[in-house]
């Protein structure tokens, strides 16, 4: 099994750092292969997947897979007592000269070819709407799920299939999987539920979500399988309120 960091420098492609053992009280550490100078970039590296909220995209653009931003600062708005003023609808002007649209024509932007080309290669050419008949397809339907209980349901299909295309994601992110979303995430101190009440609301929740998906992408693990990958995944997001919709928002 690869360890996280050793999958976290191929994934990169760096060849100059390595990962040893330090000793039982210490761990791991990261070590230089050859001589490295002053301010030196040792690693770059770029996130597994990623999602901008949709509040957030409906004020300003990044890229659907870096979240590089691909609009200047100033379509912001101006600054008024020290705040932007954010403009109320979505606009995709003044983007970056190297800005490129989902080449099926969905709506998503990217900063780059190469990032579009690398989300397709992981998960947008399962999750991509574009070519969708009708509002009851069940990718639609997921979607429109994810918007009205809690949108990490769609980064954490993003991760499930990234993890089936690309065994490095694979190995990275079965070093970071906590524990099921529905055991991880607080009951909200304002919410009429009991605990266990909650608890079940959050996995009723994911079991629709899991059901919507199932449907929709390539069949390869049973749905118990895929429900209880998605439970792990989003409970390692710790996708808490009031960041995220819940049953009580």
């Amino acid at each position: 099994a690869m360890d996280r960091l050793t999958a976290l420098l191929a994934t990169a492609a760096v060849t100059t750092l390595e990962v040893r053992a330090i000793s039982p009280a210490v761990g791991k550490g990261v070590f230089a292969l050859e001589a490295v100078e002053a301010d030196e970039v040792l690693l770059r590296t770029e996130p597994l997947v990623s999602l901008q909220h949709s509040s957030s995209k409906a004020l300003y653009r990044v890229c659907e897979h870096c979240l590089r931003p691909l609009q200047p600062l100033a379509a912001l708005g101006p600054v008024t007592d020290g705040a932007f003023q954010l403009p109320v609808t979505a606009s995709t002007e003044h983007l970056s000269a190297g800005a490129v649209s989902c080449s099926q024509d969905c709506g998503e932007l990217y900063c780059s070819a190469q990032c579009r080309a690398r989300a397709w290669q992981l998960h947008h050419r399962w999750l991509c709407v574009a070519s969708l008949d009708s509002p009851e397809d069940a990718l639609y339907q997921f979607k429109v799920h994810s918007l009205q209980t809690n949108e990490a349901f769609v980064l954490a299909a993003k991760l499930l299939l990234a993890c089936r295309a690309d065994p490095l994601v694979s190995a990275v992110t079965k070093e970071l999987l906590g524990r099921p979303w529905h055991e991880v995430v607080l009951n909200p101190t304002d919410s009429e539920m009991s605990d266990a009440e909650w608890s079940a609301s959050l996995f009723e929740m994911a079991t629709q979500s899991s059901e919507l998906l199932f449907k929709a992408i390539p069949r390869v693990e049973p749905f118990e399988e895929l429900r209880a990958s998605m439970l792990h995944l989003m409970g390692t997001a710790r996708a808490r309120p009031p960041l995220w919709r819940t049953p009580c928002s």
